[in-house]
């Protein structure tokens, strides 16, 4: 309660609260004003506002560097610590600046007992070059030239009869003579070494946060 003094007619006074909750949740704070005169307008004498407290939170990385191979995965402990109880949100985790061909993915966060501290596991997987056959299938191909003028022999006369034969051998017989071929194998690239900064982000519908980790790839 804190008294406004005497207020002219039309005039105002402003009061400033400060909301100490140290709980999250969301709240209703009413304020009325009272004076010893009658009031005329009696229903403007009360407001109320609502608000939502939302808890903070530090994350930080148990581990901030990791060397791999190409083709290997990496793995970083991340601590989420809340300041004055427990989170009352599950933190969304992702990464950013990844090299190409690489991929991150997340534990799902667990409470450490008796503690405020909130525990995950990130897991960034690499990807190794490799070799990749490429096939060739002639007989397809040669399919695609042989159908249509098979189909002007069977419209033709029946003197084409001997050409007809042999075109219909020839299609019986390419597949059983290797009628597909293999090109020389093609290398595939992984991911490209160096070293990386991956930033690890937390963020709830009240706060955000981050925190860099190094990637090496060899």
């Amino acid at each position: 309660m804190c008294a406004l003094g005497d207020l002219a007619n039309s005039t105002s006074a402003t009061v400033s609260f400060l909301l100490g909750n140290h709980d999250s949740g969301h709240y209703t704070n009413l304020a009325e004003v009272h004076g010893t005169e009658t009031d005329s307008a009696g229903t403007n004498n009360a407001v109320s506002t609502n608000y939502r407290v939302a808890v903070d939170f530090l994350l930080a990385a148990d581990s901030t560097n990791a060397t791999v191979q190409a083709g290997q995965s990496a793995q970083y402990g991340f601590t989420i610590t809340s300041e004055i109880e427990y989170l009352n949100e599950t933190p969304v985790m992702s990464c950013g600046g990844l090299p190409a061909k690489t991929s991150c993915s997340f534990t799902t966060p667990v409470q450490v007992p008796g503690t405020f501290d909130v525990k995950t596991t990130l897991t960034i997987a690499t990807t190794a070059s490799h070799q990749a056959a490429v096939t060739t299938h002639l007989a397809a191909v040669y399919a695609v030239f042989l159908l249509p003028m098979l189909g002007l022999v069977l419209t033709g006369s029946r003197q084409r009869g001997g050409v007809l034969c042999l075109m219909l051998l020839a299609l019986i017989l390419l597949p059983a003579c290797g009628g597909g071929g293999s090109s020389p194998p093609q290398i595939v690239s992984g991911t490209a070494p160096g070293s990386y900064t991956v930033t690890v982000t937390a963020a709830t519908s009240g706060f955000t946060h981050s925190s860099p980790v190094t990637l090496v790839v060899k």
